[in-house]
């Protein structure tokens, strides 16, 4: 899980961070570091303190699984940006068998 803000500017920095964010799949994420990693996305975690001593904080982190089959929980307070990398990456992950892919039959 990640840390809580501190501040208005972290708080809108989740949402906005959350929004850029793929429902599921493979993801690049770019860090205020500069540092970068790939992985599937595991899960995604989300929280506020429901305003406790008169100040709400937020905090919200997301769950991979590398290539090399490692998992990382990211906090997004540290991330600078979220972008799909499935165009890239989904073969390689299916060979690892890290993801299956489902060729479902079309409708009608």
């Amino acid at each position: 899980m990640g840390r809580w803000t501190q501040n208005q500017a972290e708080a809108v920095h989740i949402s906005r961070i959350s929004q850029e964010l793929p429902i599921v799949g493979i993801v690049r994420v770019f860090f205020k570091n500069g540092q970068t990693v790939e992985g599937a996305l595991r899960g995604m975690h989300t929280g506020n303190n429901a305003g406790e001593g008169g100040v709400w904080r937020y905090r919200a982190g997301i769950e991979l699984e590398t290539l090399k089959r490692q998992k990382l929980d990211v906090d997004l307070l540290d991330v600078s940006s979220v972008v799909s990398a499935w165009d890239d990456l989904s073969e390689e992950y299916e060979r690892n068998g890290l993801i299956k892919i489902i060729d479902l039959p079309k409708n009608g």
